[in-house]
């Protein structure tokens, strides 16, 4: 499957939820199976992955897997404005290294390596993390979305799982303080599930997960109860890897 290709991303980003999930909470899910409408099922149980991320971050992660390690030259300027980077405002890395930056207002930074010819090549993105309770508020909107969306192709199970998988981490690197930080981002995200997430009376989830790169949520519907899990750089290479593996098998 061609890695610029949309299906290959949603079909990533399918797998990787299923594997935090799989590894923090649920190890049965090793046994589900890539379906549609649920993504994945067994005889029992049914999950369906969404990705929260918004219109602006769609696009920002296009430009930097259609862009990345390519010149400065060949990026179009439109694709570039729309997200505030404008090729007339590269500046150079202070300590006079070859690396250079374009900054934006609302998207941080792209990075900028410079070849021995004088090309600049993009290298990477340096981003603003949105405020947790913007977080929140994506995170139920994109459950209710897709509650609204779910019809009579929808297969109903004995447990019915939604996975939503948000691609930026809650925790810095090496930094102290996790626990308090993950319980803060669950408080956030607990007061928008209990006064905004539109329950409906044909179609409803039992279990709600909400994955960070490094946290992962357990919302259990019926119970009213949440549990999360930080994960540490080892188990997030082994998800990353399995993941990668599994997509090459389809």
């Amino acid at each position: 499957m061609d890695k610029t290709h949309h299906d290959y991303w949603k079909t990533f980003y399918e797998l990787l939820a299923k594997n935090y999930i799989q590894l923090t909470f649920d190890p049965s899910f090793n046994s589900l199976i890539k379906n549609e409408s649920p993504d994945f099922k067994s005889d029992s149980v049914g999950l369906e992955i969404v990705t929260a991320a918004s219109d602006t971050q769609n696009t920002l992660n296009s430009l930097l897997r259609k862009y990345m390690n390519k010149n400065l030259e060949d990026i179009p300027e439109g694709f570039l404005n729309i997200l505030g980077f404008y090729k007339d405002r590269v500046y150079q890395d202070a300590s006079g290294v070859p690396v250079f930056y374009i900054s934006s207002v609302q998207n941080g930074i792209i990075v900028l390596l410079q070849r021995s010819n004088g090309d600049l090549v993009l290298a990477g993105q340096i981003g603003f993390v949105p405020s947790d309770e913007f977080n929140s508020h994506m995170i139920v909107s994109k459950i209710n979305e897709k509650i609204r969306k779910l019809n009579d192709n929808y297969e109903l199970l004995p447990n019915n799982i939604v996975g939503v998988y948000i691609d930026y981490a809650i925790i810095s690197e090496g930094v102290d303080y996790q626990e308090e930080m993950a319980q803060m981002m669950q408080g956030y995200i607990e007061k928008e599930l209990f006064h905004n997430l539109n329950v409906s009376e044909k179609y409803m989830f039992d279990i709600i997960y909400i994955c960070f790169p490094d946290v992962v949520y357990k919302y259990n519907v019926s119970s009213d109860t949440f549990n999360f899990k930080i994960l540490d750089t080892s188990k997030i290479s082994i998800i990353l890897n399995n993941t990668r593996n599994e997509i090459k098998m389809l």
